[in-house]
C-alpha cells in the first residue's frame, strides 16, 4: 500500500475545549490571547500527515519487525502481539504560525500544539473511518526509555520520503524539525492505549492520559 499524505490538512480551532484539557485559566492572559489569534492562526497553520500501512512480524519478547526494520523494545513487542498491521505515521504542524507577531512565544507554542493536536485528531478519524480502528493504541519513540528517540531514522525509512512529501526533517540527534511534529505507530485493539500512560513526565504539555503504575511494573517490573 503507497503511502496517504493529508497535506495540508484543514483544521479548526477549539480554544475553549483546548484550554480545558490543558488546565488553561479561562480568565488569564494567555486564554484571552489565545481566543484572539486563534482566528488568524486557523487561516495560516498547514498541518501535514502522511501515514503507510505496515506489516508486523513478532520476533520474541523485546524484538517486533515492522515493515523492513526490525526494533528492540519489550514494549513494542508487548503492545503489538497478535497485531498484523500497523500504520507509521509522522504528523505536523507545521512552521507558519511563526510568521505570526504574537504577543508571547506561550502562545505561539499553545496554537502550535492545539494545531498538532487538531491534526492528530484528523489522522484518527480518517483510520476510523475508513479501516474500521474503533480503538486507537499509539506509540511513540522518544516518549519512554524502552523505545528511545533513536529509533526516529529507521521509522521514517518506513514511511519513506518523510521531508519530501510534508517538510518534517530529522537532526542530527534525532529530534523532528519543525518542532510541532510527532511519528508514531498506530494499531487497533481491545483497548485505546497511549505511551502517556507509561511516561512518568507529569509535567508534560502534551500529555493526554494519567500514568498508571500497574502498567509500568506490569510491563517494565
Amino acid at each position: 500500500m503507497e503511502k496517504i499524505v493529508f497535506n495540508p490538512m484543514e483544521i479548526f480551532y477549539d480554544i475553549e475545549a483546548f484550554a480545558g484539557d490543558k488546565n488553561i485559566d479561562l480568565q488569564s492572559e494567555v486564554y484571552s490571547a489565545l481566543l484572539q489569534w486563534a482566528p488568524a492562526a486557523e487561516k495560516l497553520v498547514k498541518p501535514r500527515a502522511v501515514i503507510k500501512w505496515c506489516t508486523v512480524k513478532e520476533l520474541g519478547d523485546d524484538r517486533v519487525q515492522v515493515a523492513h526494520k526490525i526494533f528492540k523494545s519489550h514494549l513494542l513487542a508487548e503492545k503489538l502481539k497478535g497485531i498484523e498491521r500497523v500504520f507509521a505515521t509522522v504528523v505536523t504542524a507545521g512552521d507558519e504560525l511563526d510568521a505570526l507577531e504574537l504577543p508571547s512565544d506561550e502562545v505561539r507554542n499553545l496554537l502550535k500544539y492545539a494545531a498538532l493536536r487538531e491534526a492528530r485528531a484528523g489522522v484518527d478519524r480518517y483510520l476510523k473511518d475508513h479501516f474500521s480502528f474503533d480503538h486507537m493504541g499509539r506509540l511513540n519513540p522518544g516518549s519512554l526509555p524502552d523505545w528511545p528517540i533513536a529509533n526516529n531514522p529507521a521509522l521514517f525509512e518506513i514511511i519513506g520520503d518523510v521531508t519530501e512529501t510534508i517538510g518534517v526533517r530529522l537532526t542530527e540527534k534525532n529530534y523532528m524539525q519543525p518542532g510541532y511534529s510527532v511519528s508514531e505507530l498506530l494499531f487497533s485493539g481491545d483497548e485505546d492505549y497511549d505511551n502517556c500512560s507509561l511516561c512518568k513526565k507529569y509535567d508534560c504539555l502534551g500529555r493526554k492520559v494519567p500514568f498508571d503504575p500497574e502498567a509500568y511494573e506490569q510491563i517494565f517490573g
